[in-house]
């Protein structure tokens, strides 16, 4: 007893004693929270990884890695259509679930708060980070007016002599100058000028760092993403400050653009009714997010396009049979009514689409209250949900050898076996810019880039992938080559593809 009282006498062994009785409750705590999740949560019933169901950070750390769409495929191929993939979430691999449940207009849910962490100011959200809505539908209104109208796309003009095969190229870098350039057009009435000219290529490897810092939602809530995100800050503060450089300097120009640009309508646009417009604020934090979502997931999914169109000299040869067979000379490839009857070439775009979205990741959803019905089950107030376009455009019912890159899948066609009925199941799943109120504003821009950049590309000049290639160097005999990329909040690739170009052979 003595002793005892001695040491509560002592200020060290007191403190040492407090810390101690800390560290218990915490750890009994931390042991109470496990058992509570795995036996007793409302979702302990639903299969997946033990981790998973435990800890958020588990799934956050594989997002951060950019591997969440692996590990979500190997999820689902394990467990089933329903994955409990983080202690309050489940995702669903499934067409009616993503389709008609979860991103449906008339779905009870809406937005998680962590989407927040994508837009560049905390107090002014752009169109994606919105949770609000009514504010979500005021600036979707605003832009659709814009993209709905721009369905035209700048090219590099490689002008080699016909038989000479160019040096390699890297496609990857080519096609994100190529739409930064489009999208800087449409936003401020003006190129960027990136295929040009080097002095801003510095801008889109920066964007590729804004896309991995949006898999930290976590961080960004407790706001200590400036201390743990601090080596990649000092380039996202240098495009913010860019960024709204170019918006300062939009604004200067006035209306002398000859076109009606995005900054002008976003400038004009008003809801009297709500009394809403767009500040200063609002139209930048509205630029860096155009400039990330509508120049990455396209400029990723084109050089998909060209890669897996190298590595099938067959595919290849058609596509470009079919348009020089349509097309008698390269002013009238523009959309309309020709380019609509390339059918193959359009089937190779929706084939690049299907292997690599350009989200690949989920995208989540909170339900409300009243729960809501996903997949036949009821799904509780609170509980996030979501549907991965990777994982169900890689599921073999919907998709026959679904790893595989066979435009052929989307032409009804009996001498290579696919029937009109496999063509419908997979056109009724395929929804590459997502769905619903919240789906894709520029997808009609993006679908039309891609046909039209493929369609120019075969019509001027036979291609080839270079001689040396990495991933068929790499690849065990025998199997195919895949285009690797890593799935941040858009999907990043992670090598380059070098291609070679020459200009075909004029016609007789």
């Amino acid at each position: 007893m003595p002793q005892a009282e001695s040491a509560r006498s002592n200020p060290m062994c007191c403190q040492l004693l407090l810390t101690q009785d800390t560290a218990n409750v915490i750890i009994h705590k931390s042991c109470l929270l496990v058992v509570y999740r795995l036996f007793f949560h409302p979702l302990s019933h639903y299969p997946g990884p033990k981790l998973a169901a435990i800890t958020n950070w588990y799934p956050a750390f594989l997002a951060w890695r950019g591997d969440l769409h692996l590990k979500n495929l190997e999820w689902h191929e394990k467990y089933g259509d329903i994955v409990r993939s983080a202690p309050n979430t489940l995702y669903f691999n499934d067409s009616h679930a993503m389709v008609s449940d979860i991103y449906s207009t008339r779905a009870n849910v809406c937005k998680v708060d962590a989407w927040a962490i994508y837009s560049a100011s905390r107090r002014s959200p752009n169109t994606l980070s919105v949770v609000d809505k009514d504010i979500h539908a005021f600036k979707r209104r605003t832009l659709a007016t814009a993209f709905s109208d721009r369905a035209r796309l700048l090219s590099e003009d490689m002008d080699k002599k016909a038989g000479n095969w160019s040096p390699g190229i890297n496609m990857v870098a080519i096609n994100n100058w190529l739409i930064f350039d489009l999208i800087g057009d449409i936003i401020y009435g003006r190129s960027f000028q990136m295929l040009d000219s080097p002095s801003k290529r510095w801008i889109p490897p920066i964007y590729i760092k804004m896309s991995r810092r949006g898999m930290t939602p976590k961080i960004y809530k407790c706001k200590l993403d400036q201390i743990f995100l601090a080596p990649m800050y000092k380039d996202i503060w240098s495009a913010g400050t860019w960024v709204r450089e170019r918006v300062k300097d939009r604004m200067d120009m006035g209306e002398s653009v000859e076109e009606k640009d995005l900054f002008s309508i976003m400038a004009e646009a008003k809801d009297k009714k709500r009394n809403r417009e767009y500040s200063l604020k609002d139209i930048w934090t509205e630029s860096m997010l155009l400039l990330a979502a509508g120049t990455d997931t396209t400029s990723t999914t084109m050089s998909a396009l060209f890669f897996y169109l190298c590595h099938d000299l067959d595919a290849l040869s058609r596509v470009t049979g079919e348009v020089r067979a349509i097309f008698d000379n390269e002013d009238e490839i523009c959309a309309g009514p020709k380019l609509n009857a390339c059918q193959f070439l359009q089937a190779c775009v929706n084939e690049a689409m299907r292997l690599v979205p350009g989200v690949p990741n989920a995208s989540p959803r909170r339900v409300l209250a009243g729960g809501q019905f996903v997949d036949g089950k009821h799904i509780p107030e609170g509980t996030t949900v979501a549907s991965s376009l990777y994982v169900l455009f890689r599921k073999a019912e919907y998709f026959k050898n679904p790893d595989d890159f066979w435009p052929q899948r989307w032409i009804v066609a009996p001498e290579t076996g696919v029937i009109e009925e496999s063509v419908n199941l997979a056109k009724k799943v395929f929804c590459p810019f997502s769905i619903g109120p919240r789906s894709c504003i520029g997808w009609k821009l993006a679908w039309i880039e891609l046909n039209w950049a493929l369609a120019r590309t075969v019509f001027l000049y036979d291609m080839r992938l270079a001689p040396g290639a990495q991933c068929c160097l790499d690849n065990k005999v025998g199997k195919k080559c895949h285009f690797n990329f890593k799935s941040f909040s858009i999907a990043t690739p992670v090598s380059e593809l070098v291609v070679q170009f020459r200009k075909r052979k004029p016609l007789a």
